[in-house]
């Protein structure tokens, strides 16, 4: 993933980046479950996305006329519907978990 994710982001099609997600079809023992991994533009690989899984299911939702799929990532799975094109309105449900605290000292002039 890190180099093929590394070099379709830096694409010069894209040249102000872009993420990458590849998406594995389901499988006939969880029809309603897709596998998403994601190279974001500026970090790499994460463990989640909201924004690609929503991606992920918008573009299941026109392709195959289910307004409903799980997308599993590294991370969690997030569960995302949409209602029929053309207003495709989106809801992506799961889990939120507190995974990093940080702080960034503030320069005083």
């Amino acid at each position: 993933l890190d180099c093929l994710g590394a070099t379709l982001q830096r694409h010069p099609a894209f040249p102000c980046g872009v993420n990458v997600e590849f998406v594995a079809a389901p499988v006939p023992s969880s029809p309603a479950t897709v596998s998403a991994r994601v190279y974001e533009r500026g970090c790499g690989e994460t463990q989640c996305c909201g924004s690609g899984a929503t991606a992920v299911g918008v573009a299941w939702a026109v392709r195959t006329g289910t307004p409903s799929i799980s997308v599993a990532m590294p991370g969690g799975t997030l569960r995302v519907t949409s209602s029929p094109a053309p207003t495709l309105d989106v809801a992506l449900t799961g889990p939120a978990e507190y995974c990093y605290r940080g702080s960034v000292p503030t320069i005083h002039h």
